[in-house]
């Protein structure tokens, strides 16, 4: 299934993507100043989705640096992304993505 991203997450990863493979701060990656960023979580749930990678203390979104990962710069490109519904261990499902298949 095709899963889209927001728009939102959407402008951040293009942000990713004009950085040409350098690390960005994730205080500028706050490109919205909506009560939805305020706490920088948005990040650490893009890097959970494997969209960006991010090096640094997870206690601080904003002071961590973030790089843009193979999945974040094709959805970057297209706004979607392939994923299936697996269970973890305590049989709750989720969404993860697949791996990208080269074209």
């Amino acid at each position: 299934m095709q899963i889209g991203v927001k728009h939102l997450e959407w402008r951040v990863l293009r942000a990713l993507v004009r950085a040409r493979g350098r690390a960005v701060k994730g205080g500028k990656l706050r490109l919205e100043m909506i009560r939805r960023t305020a706490d920088g979580t948005f990040l650490l749930d893009m890097a959970d989705e494997g969209l960006i990678e991010g090096e640094g203390n997870r206690e601080e979104p904003f002071e961590m640096n973030f790089k843009l990962t193979k999945l974040g710069a094709h959805v970057a490109e297209y706004g979607v992304y392939d994923a299936q519904l697996v269970k973890d261990e305590s049989g709750v499902p989720s969404w993860k993505a697949r791996p990208l298949v080269a074209m």
